[in-house]
């Protein structure tokens, strides 16, 4: 009786240590699996995050040059009003003369 117990009781050990090392296994091979989509996965993140800081200075850049080109645009506005300005008075200055000198004769 003692040595079928014994038997069983080491049968039963390496009936477990073999289910140990099989769930060890398995374990292993869904972790790499696991593993391996998430590389995969921060990989696309990085790509994502690359082309992100791309468009983003893409769009820092046009918005940058749509600034520039608007204040380009006041400032020539600003040049063509300054010089209506100074032709009409111009004009103005030519009449007063043109007047003050027939005025003289």
């Amino acid at each position: 009786m003692i040595y079928t117990m014994e038997n069983f009781s080491i049968t039963l050990c390496f009936a477990l240590l073999l289910l140990i090392f099989t769930y060890h296994s398995i374990l292993i091979i869904i972790f790499s699996k696991k593993r391996k989509l998430l590389i995969n996965d921060y990989e696309k993140l990085l790509n994502l995050k690359d082309w992100y800081e791309k468009i983003s200075e893409e769009a820092s850049r046009s918005y940058i040059i749509e600034r520039v080109e608007k204040r380009g645009n006041e400032l020539i506005n600003q040049l063509n009003l300054l010089n209506s300005n100074l032709i009409a008075i111009t004009r103005k200055a030519k009449k007063i003369a043109g007047t003050a000198t027939k005025a003289t004769q």
